[in-house]
């Protein structure tokens, strides 16, 4: 919403200048939206209610993980999004390129044995993978204190990152509000 809105502004300060370019219409997308950020560890939650009366609330959440490189820059190496789609818990992994994508993805939950994903598409500087979360894997991911995901690079060398799931109740609760 807020790069529309911007996007209309720029072409009302164009047209105020130039004098050429009509008004930019007036925001038609939904009703205004009141976001709340929250953190439950590493885990955080986005949620979208909307100002009128009988609009739904949305929430999803995401967690990441950083590489600090010597020079103390930062840059997320694993990102994982979670929300709601018809009605069910969606997942959408990110890892970095430079991968074996046939060998596709895993995630190992606890204990657990690992369940494996195929990617649903790459781009120049990450590659995603979708897990559409059955209840099973909800359950044991609630509970369990870290999940390992790992990835194969084109070189054979296995990419493993562990995953801190401490929060992932919580925002599950939200989301699904």
């Amino acid at each position: 919403m807020l790069g529309v809105m911007a996007f209309n502004a720029t072409l009302q300060a164009e047209a105020d200048t130039k004098k050429t370019l009509p008004a930019a219409p007036a925001f038609s997308g939904s009703s205004p939206r009141h976001t709340e950020i929250t953190s439950f560890d590493g885990w955080t939650l986005t949620c979208n209610d909307a100002v009128s009366p009988g609009s739904k609330r949305e929430c999803s959440a995401q967690l990441q993980i950083l590489q600090t490189y010597a020079n103390q820059q930062q840059q997320v190496v694993f990102t994982w999004s979670i929300g709601l789609k018809d009605g069910k818990i969606l997942s959408v992994v990110q890892v970095p390129t430079g991968l074996n994508v046939a060998s596709g993805a895993a995630i190992k939950i606890g204990s657990g044995e690992a369940r494996k994903f195929g990617f649903a598409n790459c781009m120049p500087n990450m590659c995603n993978f979708i897990v559409l979360m059955e209840e099973d894997f909800i359950k044991e991911a609630s509970v369990a204190e870290t999940a390992d995901v790992s990835v194969t690079l084109v070189d054979g060398r296995g990419l493993n990152f562990k995953v801190k799931m401490r929060g992932f109740d919580r925002v599950l609760v939200e989301i699904r509000k």
